[in-house]
């Protein structure tokens, strides 16, 4: 999964997983 394709994803088109996903990675910064 590329993070930073997802981050230019609008919210609403993420799928629970992958805000999780970005929750998790943001969390290690």
């Amino acid at each position: 999964m590329n993070i930073h394709e997802l981050k230019e994803k609008p919210l609403w088109q993420m799928t629970g997983e992958e805000f999780l996903f970005l929750q998790q990675n943001s969390e290690h910064k």
